[in-house]
């Protein structure tokens, strides 16, 4: 079936094919449509509506993703060492392949969501933790400014 041919079976329910010189009709009973992605893709489809997600991760992404997982394990610290909401600190983060690469695109982002004055790779603060960040050990360290 043509791509007109399988909107119109989704709108309408039934379609008309000729089959050796006799037209026929079939009906959604006789027919299923099977949305197969290409390569590197999901879909979902109903009648009229479909969608494909690419799901390759860029490197902007995987380093989005990082530096989320890294505010929220910053904001995890800040609140179980009794800091204030409002307190400003200096921040500590292990270098690694994607810590540089996340401090790199979205240290910005870091500092304004967790109050940092300042990110750098220094791990002998008082306050420390290992944490395993997308299956990377990442020590973040941070101290009161």
């Amino acid at each position: 079936m043509t791509s007109d041919q399988i909107n119109q079976f989704q709108k309408n329910g039934k379609i008309k094919i000729n089959v050796e010189g006799t037209e026929k009709v079939l009906t959604s009973d006789e027919i299923v449509i099977k949305v197969v992605p290409a390569e590197g893709f999901t879909a979902a489809a109903d009648n009229l509506i479909k969608v494909a997600i690419e799901l390759r991760l860029d490197e902007r992404l995987q380093a989005e993703g990082f530096a989320r997982e890294l505010v929220n394990r910053i904001q995890n610290m800040r609140k179980n060492a009794g800091l204030e909401v409002t307190d400003r600190i200096k921040l500590g983060i292990s270098h690694s392949s994607q810590s540089e690469m996340a401090v790199k695109m979205f240290g910005q982002y870091i500092k304004n969501e967790t109050l940092a004055v300042e990110i750098d790779d220094k791990v002998d603060r008082d306050i420390k933790q290992q944490w395993k960040i997308n299956g990377m050990d990442t020590i973040i360290t941070l101290e009161k400014v």
